[in-house]
């Protein structure tokens, strides 16, 4: 006999260029028993077994679209019915019937039920078993516990297990549960893993699953956290060629068997939009989006490469960035201020800037700030505007891990201060009569060149306009135009500078930094 079983529900001035001596969250559901951590799957969880599909096979079974429930709350009760099992063949029925439950199942599932009883409510129907490979599940008021061999006992509830059944339950493309829902993700956002993907619940998006190569490159840019964010849609098909795609937060992952799955976002995505995505004339695209040491983005297509501008995304203050990948951002209350802040950007891969340092202390002209235009040799200001590191010098020995071109300075090594010789604003090796000692910074001889990095102003040596602008080591009290800060700060700001990523520094006021 056959019988059908029913499916479960779900002072002093120093130098630079002034030759005086010195004088002057959604809340998250709770989920007892430890649920709540707010760690990521594959992140530390040798539970799950994600599915790590080859470039040709995204998705064995496309996914027929977005799931319809998701309830704003992922631990409240689902609001789709239980729908019934298929029937399954007369010894697993009888089993069903004879209430002969695997032992190691009925145990399981009661500890489960027992953790996770406010999340589950009361049972609603005895424990039932013959489905997908071996497996077991139970039904409560407001949600079930599924349980097999491989993956043990695992609970899901609300808008999590509404999207887990319309993927067709563990017969469908994530199989069974391996843990528990979790939450404390960005935005009160909560996740569950299953055997061959995840599913993702925020206030925003709803709960949408991923698997297979798309899931594995929304891994890759960083997840939630990432520069896409949550995902908006589940896996969507159909497209040229018999790609499919996936739509985020900021931003989308589209696979096709010949290019494999790729992420776009931001100003390179908006671009291929416009010229009719994948069906257009670049194709699909096939390799990563990757930021140039100019500061800019590209990635490259089937028909082409798409590159965006100097990338400012993530700059505070307004700050448009000149080029190059770290910038040193020094910045006042106002412009007659002789104080403030100096800190370290920058731009990583996911093309946004990044604060990696905030020196606090920092010292400026005694007499405040200029712009490069009103700036005029020993004026006491230190000139406003962005500019180049060209090198690093010192009295000091090279600081560990210094990658920028480093001089160790000697009782030879000057600066030349005089306007109108050729070596106006320009390190000497040794004095000349174009400009003698009495008219350049013997660097040996102050303290403060234990460690210096050279900002490239007036490097076309333009009359009076100003020279030896550096960021050096604290002196006794204001500087004589220049960024000073202390010698650990500096040390550390000479072992993060990279020639390579052709590193920058903008000095202004805060509300004028915008405008440098």
């Amino acid at each position: 006999m056959k019988m059908i079983l029913l499916r479960a529900a779900a002072a002093s001035l120093t130098v630079c260029g002034l030759l005086m001596p010195a004088a002057v969250v959604h809340a998250a559901p709770d989920l007892s028993g430890g649920a709540v951590d707010g760690q990521h799957p594959e992140l530390g969880d040798p539970s799950e077994s994600p599915s790590t599909a080859p470039a040709g096979d995204p998705s064995e079974a496309p996914s027929a679209g977005p799931s319809e429930a998701s309830p704003a709350d992922p631990s409240g009760e689902p609001s789709i019915e239980p729908s019934p099992m298929p029937e399954v063949g007369a010894p697993a029925a009888a089993t069903a019937a004879s209430g002969a439950v695997p032992a190691a199942a009925k145990k399981a599932i009661d500890a489960t039920a027992k953790k996770f009883a406010s999340q589950l409510g009361r049972a609603s129907t005895p424990i039932r078993c013959g489905i997908k490979d071996g497996g077991c599940y139970r039904t409560f008021a407001k949600g079930s516990i599924h349980w097999s061999k491989a993956t043990g006992a695992q609970p899901t509830w609300g808008a999590i297990r509404a999207t887990w059944k319309n993927t067709k339950w563990e017969r469908g493309r994530l199989g069974y549960p391996v843990m528990a829902q979790k939450c404390g993700l960005p935005g009160g956002g909560c996740y569950q893993t299953f055997q061959k993907g995840s599913i993702h619940w925020s206030k925003a998006t709803g709960a949408q699953a991923t698997w297979g190569a798309i899931r594995s490159e929304w891994k890759r840019t960083g997840w939630e956290r990432g520069v896409l964010g949550y995902p908006t849609t589940m896996e969507k098909c159909g497209l040229a060629g018999g790609g499919c795609y996936q739509h985020f937060q900021r931003g989308s992952i589209h696979w096709s068997k010949t290019t494999g799955a790729h992420a776009t976002w931001g100003t390179i995505r908006s671009t291929w939009q416009k010229n009719s995505w994948e069906r257009g004339k670049y194709g699909y695209p096939t390799g990563r989006a990757s930021v140039g040491n100019d500061g800019k983005v590209r990635q490259k297509f089937q028909g082409g490469t798409i590159t965006t501008g100097v990338v400012s995304t993530g700059l505070p203050h307004g700050i448009t960035a000149d080029g190059g990948r770290q910038l040193v951002i020094a910045h006042t209350a106002s412009r007659s201020s002789k104080t403030g802040t100096a800190e370290l950007w920058e731009l990583r891969d996911d093309a946004r800037w990044h604060r990696k340092q905030t020196f606090t202390g920092a010292r400026f002209g005694y007499r405040g700030l200029a712009t490069a235009s009103a700036k005029r040799e020993g004026d006491g200001k230190t000139p406003m505007g962005q500019y180049r590191f060209p090198f690093a010098f010192g009295t000091a020995a090279k600081p560990s891990g210094t990658k920028i071109e480093y001089r160790r300075v000697d009782h030879n090594d000057q600066w030349c201060t005089r306007s109108g010789s050729r070596h106006y604003n320009r390190w000497m090796s040794a004095p000349n009569s174009n400009c003698t000692a009495k008219q350049a910074e013997v660097l040996s001889k102050y303290a403060q060149y234990r460690y210096g990095a050279v900002v490239d102003y007036n490097s076309r040596q333009q009359a009076n306009r100003g020279s030896a602008i550096f960021v050096h080591v604290h002196g006794r009290g204001s500087t004589a135009g220049c960024v000073s800060v202390t010698a650990g700060q500096m040390q550390t700001m000479l072992s993060w500078l990279r020639p390579e990523q052709n590193p920058r520094i903008v000095i202004a006021p805060r509300a004028e930094l915008k405008n440098q």
